[in-house]
């Protein structure tokens, strides 16, 4: 079968995304199980993907067509800013973006072009952006379509116009990543045929889990996510700040690529106006999550939102009690509260008293880190990617059946 893989509003060159890490983690199992993988993006920046590709994944790259690459008319920007708000209503498909419609102009040509030798027999496309475009360059072709969302949908949806929205209609099947997801999108589309299919947690052995039973002069607690105001690093900072005396022996450390320049520069100045400099540090981007994983203690997590929450359930994986917030999406879902993990208030107080909490109990670290490792083997690799091998063939057959 020959699978394309749309990611054309993602940043896939050398990021270190969740989605960019899906992309990827799906282009070479579907190889190994035999299908021809080819990946479609329009990234600015030249280069391979962060992770690691098998040689036989095709990787293509339009090279930003439509993305910071061109000076629009003035007029036609004017023209977008003063119709904007009615693309949010009922009347949206009557007041198209008109850059939009420059930018899908080309782009749409050149999409025709790649994949017409291809001859795709299915095409997964990535974010809301690129189904608007993939739905729409598709439709005379009767390719089958699964579109998805990888982050919360009601998160997604709020922000994007109506036009883009109707884009997800067009799909064969939309995935989406958690039960309550389905919820939220049978509300709102109660025709359309959704799936849900969770990420891959890379299933770890019972023997390479963290040792948490074990004394230690230095305790670390990290986190491991971009850094970005809705990741929430900062609360983490203020809360351990509260009670950084009483645990000279504990550290902090955050891994992350920079998403926002402005936010860390503010993390930066933080951790000096609270006097952490000597426990808590911001380490960058890593690409072994799961060996720092299993040198670590306590898995930290305030982000505000999340789609899934990879890192969170990698730490799991390995046998890390963790601490979220009580209204972070995923996080309330992966983190049962007392079994596996605590949640928290999203405020510094509540979240310095659940990490007191693991601090002072090597005992409960241990029993929620265990809790963590038997919880995630429901997402292993074998299981995710036999319901994505099995969606790709039943979304094959059935367009096979409706062109007889």
């Amino acid at each position: 079968m020959n699978v394309l893989l749309f990611m054309g509003n993602g940043s896939v060159v050398n990021s270190a995304g969740g989605a960019e890490k899906v992309l990827c983690n799906m282009a070479n199992e579907m190889t190994l199980r035999g299908h021809h993988v080819t990946i479609l993006c329009n990234d600015t920046k030249q280069g391979l993907p962060f992770y690691p590709l098998l040689p036989e994944v095709k990787f293509i790259n339009l090279g930003g067509i439509g993305r910071n690459k061109k000076q629009y008319p003035q007029f036609k920007k004017i023209i977008r800013e003063i119709t904007k708000p009615l693309r949010k209503t009922f009347l949206y498909s009557f007041f198209p973006d008109p850059i939009e419609k420059l930018k899908f102009r080309e782009l749409t040509s050149a999409i025709h072009e790649t994949i017409d030798p291809i001859k795709p027999d299915v095409i997964v496309s990535y974010f809301l952006d690129d189904h608007y475009i993939v739905t729409n360059v598709m439709e005379d072709k009767q390719i089958p379509l699964i579109l998805t969302i990888h982050g919360n949908p009601y998160v997604s949806i709020l922000k994007e116009s109506n036009y883009k929205i109707h884009s997800l209609k067009k799909g064969d099947y939309l995935q989406l990543l958690m039960p309550s997801y389905q919820k939220i999108i049978n509300r709102i589309f109660p025709r359309l045929k959704t799936i849900v299919i969770p990420n891959v947690v890379n299933s770890v052995n019972d023997n390479q889990t963290a040792d948490l039973s074990k004394g230690k002069h230095e305790y670390i607690i990290t986190m491991i996510a971009r850094l970005d105001k809705d990741k929430q690093q900062h609360l983490l900072l203020q809360s351990f700040s509260q009670i950084v005396k009483d645990y000279p022996h504990w550290k902090i450390k955050i891994y992350g690529g920079i998403y926002n320049k402005e936010y860390a520069i503010h993390l930066e100045k933080l951790i000096c106006s609270l006097h952490l400099q000597n426990q808590v540090f911001l380490m960058g981007t890593t690409e072994q999550p799961l060996e720092i994983l299993r040198e670590s203690d306590i898995f930290a997590f305030p982000s505000a939102f999340e789609g899934f929450g990879l890192a969170l359930a990698e730490a799991m994986s390995v046998g890390l009690p963790c601490v979220g917030l009580k209204t972070a999406s995923a996080v309330n879902e992966l983190i049962i509260d007392g079994y596996n993990g605590l949640l928290s208030e999203n405020n510094e107080k509540d979240f310095a008293a659940k990490l007191k909490i693991l601090m002072d109990n090597s005992q409960l670290r241990v029993t929620m880190g265990k809790n963590g490792h038997e919880f995630v083997k429901q997402f292993e690799p074998k299981k995710i990617w036999d319901q994505w091998e099995n969606l790709f063939i039943e979304t094959k057959q059935k367009h096979s059946t409706q062109k007889k």
